[in-house]
């Protein structure tokens, strides 16, 4: 069961980033809006799949961790791309999943076997070799994109960490009230964030029009993935491994999605990315 509940948010975390990609084709421009309405329906999923309605003035603390964390990491990797390289932000972004396994093993003290080391360092190799592309427009590198781009990578670790922090002190009391109040605040700021963006204000009815439904799939595989991540972290799954096979796993389904339906081609070196990074899931699984 817990290897199918990680397929089940390897599959998720894919079918969210089709999605967005869909939207960024049907619609120029309103990420923060995009991303406040996936937010919104994630947090609809919580309250539909509640059970639990306990809640505790110290879980503002992580809910408020989450949110924040969530909203930097939305923020600045629009940012990022706007000044740097769409190709290059995307792989660092990707390779984000792996500070929550450091947390585990670092904090956690989980156990460190040859295996999972060899499957972490082919699971990069394997983005690196399936996701890197040099844009045909290629900015270089400013010291923006690189303050964006680590806020990126940052907030977007740091989403999963504060998970994984909040089963390890305060327990799993509250979880749906802690991602439902952390959500509320993520759909609050990027709002705010909506309503600031000079770029991004005259257009939030066309985005909500042609984007409502991919939202609305989006933030379904959005809040699905969240509440199987804390319940494999409720039950006590390392994080060094859980992490490493979900993003794995999504590289595998989006290039095999790519390759059937979008029928793209891929190069040599990409084709052996994906060998690779089958590779290092049965790894990170040993």
């Amino acid at each position: 069961m817990t290897y199918f509940l990680l397929g089940i948010c390897a599959f998720t975390v894919s079918v969210q980033n089709i999605l967005k990609q869909k939207f960024n084709k049907r619609c120029d421009g309103g990420t923060y809006l995009f991303s406040a309405m996936v937010s919104l329906f994630a947090m609809i999923v919580f309250l539909v799949t509640g059970k639990e309605w306990f809640y505790s003035a110290k879980l503002l603390l992580p809910s408020a961790g989450f949110a924040i964390s969530y909203a930097v990491a939305t923020g600045a990797a629009m940012l990022a791309i706007y000044y740097g390289s769409l190709a290059k932000t995307s792989l660092i972004i990707s390779c984000s999943l792996l500070l929550p396994s450091f947390y585990g093993i670092l904090f956690l003290d989980e156990s460190v076997s040859i295996t999972l080391i060899i499957g972490i360092i082919l699971l990069v190799v394997s983005l690196v070799m399936v996701n890197y592309e040099k844009d045909a427009s290629d900015k270089k590198v400013s010291i923006k994109w690189i303050i964006f781009v680590t806020l990126a990578f940052i907030g977007n670790g740091m989403c999963s960490i504060v998970q994984k922090a909040k089963t390890q002190y305060f327990g799993k009391d509250g979880d749906n009230l802690f991602m439902i109040v952390a959500l509320a605040m993520v759909v609050v700021i990027l709002v705010v964030m909506a309503l600031l963006s000079k770029s991004e204000r005259p257009i939030m009815g066309k985005v909500v029009r042609c984007g409502w439904w991919l939202a609305l799939l989006c933030g379904v595989a959005n809040g699905l993935t969240n509440f199987f991540v804390i319940y494999l972290n409720n039950r006590n799954f390392p994080a060094s491994v859980m992490f490493p096979v979900i993003s794995g796993g999504s590289v595998v389904i989006v290039f095999l999605y790519s390759l059937i339906f979008n029928k793209e081609k891929f190069s040599v070196r990409q084709i052996i990315g994906f060998a690779v990074g089958v590779a290092s899931i049965v790894l990170l699984n040993l």
